[in-house]
């Protein structure tokens, strides 16, 4: 078991590293220079040089990436080009929003897709099953930021029961926070249930051909108990792996939700940052969205673990 743990630790390290050089070159290959766009358009050649110079842009790419790989181990990720404000502080204010959208939304998913999906497995075939299954299909085919304005114009603009956007701290009114969290978390929830919803359900009809299944049957358990007890716990074991896929799908989708309710997290920073070209604030927050992925996934490993005992005997 410690040398699993030794490995899933050194992979992850090397994921990140792999990550860190992908978010530098990506950056660097985006048309523009960061020194001009400090210098504005009246600026000489040489004030262009001089801020390349101090910002360290005049230094071959490898001692580049050296440098900033050195800034982010310190604390030191930059600072913006707008503001010129740390650009770590800025993402750690952002962070616990935008973890608290997407925990919020993957919770409530599983308490959409879980009943749902054990229903319609249990019922295969069926009309109940074939109405589940569709409306699946439909919203998965919706885009979410798209989802999200139908939303926002009903509830916002024509039944004006909830607010359109923005958010407010619970320490300062815990009633406007609740009301300004549902919209994004039902946009990214609903979003969200389908693909679980599909996946648990195939899960379950693999499981419920199993014959540990028939035996429960024929003692006399209830269905209830039959289908949550026994299939729904097996038919999670595989659902688990695909948790990181999800982290990963919700931290690309924030950053769209987020814009379209003015939720200020860090999808709605980045997006102002591809927006505005501020390439420090595009490198930092697409390097700590690459590194929640990973600790997730990281996490997830082990997870799977604890809840699938042939995993450890192997």
């Amino acid at each position: 078991m410690k040398i699993l743990i030794i490995k899933k630790i050194l992979g992850a390290i090397f994921v990140v590293i792999i990550l860190s050089i992908l978010c530098f070159l990506l950056i660097h290959m985006l048309p523009g220079d960061p020194a001009s766009m400090i210098a504005g358009t009246n600026a000489t050649p040489e004030m262009v040089e001089a801020i390349r110079v101090r910002m360290g842009l005049h230094l071959p790419l490898h001692e580049q990436y050296l440098n900033w790989a050195k800034g982010i181990l310190t604390g030191d990720w930059g600072k913006s080009l707008i503001d010129n404000r740390e650009i770590l502080p800025q993402i750690l204010e952002r962070l616990p929003r935008t973890l608290l959208l997407t925990i919020s939304a993957t919770i409530i998913s599983l308490c959409i897709s879980i009943p749902l999906s054990v229903t319609a497995a249990s019922k295969h075939n069926s009309y109940t099953d074939l109405t589940i299954t569709s409306a699946a299909i439909v919203l998965l085919s919706v885009p979410e930021f798209w989802f999200g304005m139908l939303l926002l114009i009903l509830f916002a603009v024509e039944l004006k029961v909830l607010p359109a956007g923005g958010f407010t701290a619970p320490s300062v009114d815990f009633w406007m926070f609740l009301k300004r969290m549902i919209l994004p978390v039902m946009t990214t929830s609903i979003c969200l249930a389908p693909g679980s919803l599909r996946l648990i359900r195939s899960s379950m009809l693999d499981v419920l051909g199993e014959d540990y299944i028939m035996l429960a049957r024929v003692k006399g358990n209830p269905s209830f108990r039959v289908n949550y007890i026994h299939a729904l716990r097996n038919s999670l074991i595989p659902v688990s792996t695909s948790i990181s896929m999800t982290i990963a799908s919700l931290m690309a989708g924030a950053i769209i939700i987020e814009k379209v309710f003015q939720y200020p997290g860090m999808g709605f920073l980045m997006f102002n940052a591809i927006e505005h070209r501020n390439y420090p604030m595009i490198q930092g927050t697409l390097l700590m969205f690459s590194l929640i992925i990973v600790v997730v996934n990281f996490f997830t490993d082990f997870i799977y673990l604890l809840i699938d005992p042939r995993i450890r005997l192997n």
